[in-house]
Formats: structure tokens, sequence, C-alpha cells
């Protein structure tokens, strides 16, 4: 349609995008609610409602040109990104049935880090530990963050501990699978290795498509 471009801005169009990827996770949630007797349903039940809240958020962020609001969606993002990788490790540890990681003293360990991280994004302005004072608005209306200390040193580690750590998991368990399981466990590390590729060629700077999305 001649003249689209000029209606629709480049972040009202990923948004658009964004809230559209959503369709084929929520397919997945659908999915693991019908079977949630299943081993790992309930993890799989939690990653896709990450998955889907951290694609929302965003464009929520960005279809919104309201500071404070865009500031809100930045934090409900970081919680759906925790969501998401609490719920993966947790399908990995359910799939290769380590039920031990279930005990309330491991939950709650793992769990400090979203804690900390909800408490210091939404008092950053106080400290700017999670994003610097560099985090600018830009003539759009959009904010573009800054990564602080905290961000780097603590929230980015976890994810990538937690996400290495499933990893680790499901390639224990490739040792010993065959027939379908081993096919199972193929698809769920084809999974995370493109997921988990896209977000270092994201955060080194080498595919960053435009400030506007990321994939921490």
């Amino acid at each position: 349609i001649e003249g689209y471009s000029d209606m629709v801005s480049t972040p009202d169009l990923w948004a658009i995008v964004l809230t559209l990827v959503t369709i084929p996770t929520i397919a997945v949630l659908w999915g693991a609610i019908k079977n949630k007797d299943k081993r790992a349903a309930y993890p799989l039940a939690l990653f896709s409602v990450g998955v889907i809240g951290w694609s929302l958020s965003i464009a929520l962020g960005l279809w919104i040109k309201n500071h404070e609001l865009t500031r809100a969606s930045v934090n409900f993002r970081n919680l759906f990104v925790d969501m998401t990788v609490f719920g993966w490790f947790y399908v990995a540890a359910e799939y290769t049935q380590r039920d031990w990681l279930k005990q309330p003293k491991y939950l709650l360990a793992i769990g400090l880090v979203p804690i900390f991280d909800q408490l210091l994004g939404w008092t950053n302005h106080l400290h700017h530990l999670m994003y610097t004072s560099q985090t600018r608005v830009t003539t759009e209306g959009i904010l573009i963050t800054a990564p602080g200390p905290y961000f780097w040193y603590i929230h980015a580690v976890w994810t990538y501990l937690f996400l290495a750590l499933a990893g680790v998991l499901l390639l224990d368990e490739l040792r010993g699978a065959s027939g379908i399981y081993r096919k199972q466990c193929l698809t769920l590390l084809g999974g995370q290795a493109v997921g988990w590729t896209s977000s270092i060629l994201w955060l080194t700077g080498v595919t960053a498509p435009n400030e506007y999305v990321d994939t921490v």
C-alpha cells in the first residue's frame, strides 16, 4: 500500500512483528496445559508464558510513548526473561529426571537473582546498577537502556549460566538416549542453540537489527 511506511513507524512495525511471533508460543503453551500430567509440562508452560510476556513487554514499550510506562515495560521484560530462563532450566531438569532440583532450597537459590532483578529495576533511578545514566529516550519516545554493572555481572551471568546448565543436563541425557528420546533431546538442544546463538550475537553487536529489540 502506497504511503504505508509513512503511516507506520519502524518501532510500531517491530511491535507488530513481536506480537505476531507470540502465536506459535501460545500453541506451545496450550499444548503444555493440555498435557499437564506429563513430565516437564509445568516448566514448559512457565517458559512459554515467559517468551510471550517477553515479546509483548517489548512491543508495549515500542507502542506506548510514555516514559514511565516504557520504563515499567522494561522491568516487566526482565521479569519475563527470568521466567523464560527459569522455565527452560526446569524443562531440562524434569525431562532428565533431576527431581532433586525441585527442592525448595534450590528453587529459592535459583530464584534470588530474579527477585533482585525486580528490586533493582524498579529502584534503578536511585543507584543506576541495572541501567546506567546513559539510558535515554529517542525522538520517537522510545526508552533505550544502557546496561549497568548489575545487568552484566549478575543478570546476564545468571541467565547464561542456567541456560548452559540446561544444555549440560540435556547433553548428559543425550549420551544414553535412543529412539524417540534421542530425537526429543536433539530437538530441545537445537532449539536452545538457536536462541542462545542469536542472543550472544546480539550482545556482541554482530547481528543487532536495530536498537528497539533485544534478545538478552
